[in-house]
């Protein structure tokens, strides 16, 4: 709604807003398929106020209300908005002017790493695996296409929130190296209220107990929600669309207030089994792939040295268990005794 949409910029104090300006109001001095900046967002004596700015600075400025040309400019107003007749690419409008002149509209957060503290998780969309001790984390979201799922087997992380704080969620799907994932799934993001004293894993997807969400899933490579939040404990739930699907994803955390993040599921002890056993098997694996071309070298060299004893002295390779047969300093048996060496 409009209203909605103004707290929205208003709220954005500190951050640039960029707008596009719509075909239908060209002649009102604006330009098509540009990039507005809003500067202000201002109440004064009832009214609405936006001051913007064409960043590129080289085209002519808003002719409607609260141009600088308008008739609706008082002394009052001109006092509280520091309003100047200069040619600067800034013009002030009014918010329902800006609803009818402009068609998108993009907030960008700045966030100041000194301010807003950080905290993230790593973790995976998992069939599982019994014997390396990984549990299924790939049980997607009910649907026609998965009447049986079991939203408990989703990851689920806890989120502790100790005093009124603004909160930024992002799910991004990178690997922990920082690397996009090599494919991009569709996936949604659950904030979720605990409503138990002891904290229980997400069984369900109520009304009652979601905060916010992403909606519904979709390709993307980062999800984002941006919400303030009360003191209390809840629980981050993130899922692909279909079980099955597997792929990494990071879940980060930004907040004006110290949160704590923790992995809920899989436990992370169970986890960390889990990777034990990735990691030992894929050792296991190097190791014998390692074996099996050394064994492949030694078959090849022997069947050289084999080939060059055939076509040469048959006392050239005397003993097949002998490593230096065959290798001749100028004498037939390979090494030479002491006695010949002096």
């Amino acid at each position: 709604t409009p209203t909605t949409l103004l707290d929205c910029i208003f709220g954005q104090r500190l951050c640039p807003v960029v707008v596009i300006c719509s075909p239908c109001l060209q002649d009102m001095g604006l330009v098509f398929d540009s990039p507005y900046t809003i500067y202000e967002v201002r109440y004064v004596d009832g009214l609405q106020l936006l001051k913007i700015r064409n960043p590129p600075g080289d085209h002519e400025e808003w002719k409607g209300d609260w141009s600088d040309l308008s008739s609706l400019w008082t002394r009052r107003t001109k006092y509280k908005l520091e309003w100047a007749d200069e040619e600067d690419n800034t013009f002030w409008m009014s918010f329902d002017d800006f609803c009818n002149c402009f068609r998108s509209l993009y907030v960008c957060h700045n966030i100041d790493p000194n301010k807003w503290k950080s905290a993230e998780a790593h973790g995976r969309w998992d069939l599982g695996n019994a014997e390396e001790g990984r549990v299924d984390t790939a049980a997607g979201l009910p649907s026609r296409h998965n009447r049986s799922c079991k939203i408990e087997e989703n990851p689920q992380y806890t989120l502790r929130v100790f005093r009124p704080s603004a909160v930024r969620l992002t799910l991004s799907q990178v690997e922990m190296t920082g690397l996009a994932a090599p494919e991009i799934l569709p996936v949604t993001m659950y904030l979720l209220r605990q409503q138990q004293s002891t904290l229980k894993r997400i069984t369900e997807i109520t009304r009652d107990k979601i905060v916010a969400d992403t909606g519904a899933a979709v390709r993307e490579r980062e999800l984002e929600l941006y919400l303030n939040l009360q003191p209390g404990t809840y629980t981050i739930l993130v899922a692909t669309y279909i079980a099955g699907m597997e792929g990494p994803f990071r879940v980060k955390v930004l907040s004006n207030y110290q949160v704590a993040l923790e992995q809920f599921y899989p436990a992370p002890d169970i986890e960390a089994k889990g990777l034990a056993g990735k990691l030992a098997k894929k050792l296991n694996e190097q190791a014998d792939k390692a074996a099996d071309k050394v064994n492949a070298n030694l078959d090849k060299a022997q069947a050289k040295a084999t080939a060059a004893g055939l076509g040469g002295d048959p006392d050239a390779v005397k003993d097949d268990g002998d490593p230096y047969a065959g290798v001749g300093n100028g004498y037939a048996g390979g090494i030479p005794d002491n006695d010949d060496m002096v």
